[in-house]
């Protein structure tokens, strides 16, 4: 969040940061965008989201968008988020193609 000039906040129950799920860095926002530890999964209180609460790879498609006009899907973003984290995968086989279509389906859903 802080890369993505959220510039949170720790609180008791998570992190609170301005809303950089529909704003600009550089634009005036407000800090109503929290992240809860007991969901894990983020609120945008000011009402500018169409679905305001989302997971963290959800925040990254909605920044990527917003931020660098990219168009992420959820793999996109689960490779970003793993990336930035140096969290290493490990290289398997290439996967059939019924596997191939598991990853069409889930990245046809607007929201986890």
């Amino acid at each position: 969040m802080e890369e993505w000039g959220g510039e949170p906040e720790y609180i008791n129950v998570g992190i609170v940061s301005k809303t950089i799920c529909h704003h600009s860095p550089l634009e005036e926002a407000s800090r109503k965008l929290y992240y809860y530890y007991n969901s894990g999964l983020f609120v945008c209180y000011s009402g500018g989201c169409q679905n305001s609460v989302f997971d963290i790879f959800e925040l990254c498609i909605k920044v990527m968008k917003l931020q660098h006009d990219l168009e992420f899907d959820l793999n996109d973003a689960v490779r970003w988020i793993a990336q930035h984290f140096q969290l290493a995968g490990r290289e398997t086989d290439a996967p059939t193609v019924e596997a191939l279509d598991d990853w069409k389906i889930l990245a046809s859903y607007d929201r986890i």
